[in-house]
């Protein structure tokens, strides 16, 4: 195998339309490995391997054993997870037409009722518009009111009530 160094030198010397190209042949097969992947994970899930193999729980086995960041870990067990029920998900995701962050951001909205127009709105939304889509379907209620009792000023302190 090439050295990074290497590849990077074979890079430099390709034409601006051989690099563009090369790059969106890259994001596409990266997008088809990633549906690879959740699908390897519904399965592995399935079957309980994690425990099998000494780890507790899937989401302790991808971060100590596969090595993703608990952020990584989260977002593709949460996507692979629902799209079992909703497989749109994955052909989203590898026709470009959602990100991995924005399907873990939507997956905990998905239900039978609104999961084709929720995907709907979603397509081609970047992270942040997503984030307003979610906030918009799911707000947050305000907070409660809440009382608070205050302690009473020590007697030292000279503000003793007359």
């Amino acid at each position: 195998m090439k050295t990074i160094e290497e590849r990077r030198g074979v890079r430099k010397k390709w034409s601006d339309e051989r690099l563009t190209l090369e790059l969106a042949n890259a994001a596409a097969s990266e997008r088809g490995s990633l549906v690879e992947l959740l699908l390897d994970l519904v399965e592995f899930d399935h079957r309980s391997l994690s425990q099998k193999g000494s780890y507790p729980t899937l989401f302790a086995y991808c971060t100590r054993k596969l090595g993703y960041s608990s952020s990584e870990a989260g977002r593709r067990i949460a996507v692979a997870r629902k799209s079992e029920q909703f497989p749109l998900l994955l052909v989203m995701i590898e026709r470009a037409e959602l990100h991995l962050s924005g399907a873990a951001m939507i997956a905990g909205l998905l239900t039978p009722e609104n999961h084709a127009e929720v995907l709907r709105r979603a397509n081609g939304r970047t992270q942040d518009e997503i984030a307003r889509l979610v906030a918009a379907l799911a707000p947050k209620p305000a907070p409660r009111d809440r009382i608070r009792a205050l302690s009473a000023p020590p007697e030292s302190a000279g503000l003793v009530p007359r």
